[in-house]
């Protein structure tokens, strides 16, 4: 018999485009962490959901991923207000609608 295996992944929430499997998913938490839970996301236990609040004091709830389809937006890393010590950021993009879904 063969066994097929439908693997979850991560939707851009926009248009629904795959944006990462789900075994890609890390929990890599922030020392700027205002909280986190761990939850049951992407057919996954104990994945980690941080609280994560930028300059503007807007709070994001964050679910980390080791790769994607997304598209990094600009030329250069920026390291001011990175959530991440001694990492850079920039604004991703879905690579099928061109939405920010993430950093």
């Amino acid at each position: 018999s063969v066994v097929i295996l439908c693997p979850d992944f991560l939707l851009c929430r926009h248009c629904g485009f795959n944006i990462a499997p789900a075994a890609f998913v890390v929990n890599l938490r922030s020392p700027a962490a205002e909280s986190f839970v761990n939850q049951t996301l992407f057919g996954l236990n104990n994945v980690e959901v941080q609280a994560l609040r930028n300059p503007l004091g807007i709070q994001f709830n964050v679910v980390t991923a080791k790769g994607g389809t997304c598209i990094g937006v600009g030329n250069k890393w920026q390291i001011e207000h990175s959530w991440y010590p001694a990492h850079g950021w920039k604004l991703c993009q879905c690579s099928h609608c061109s939405k920010q879904i993430g950093w």
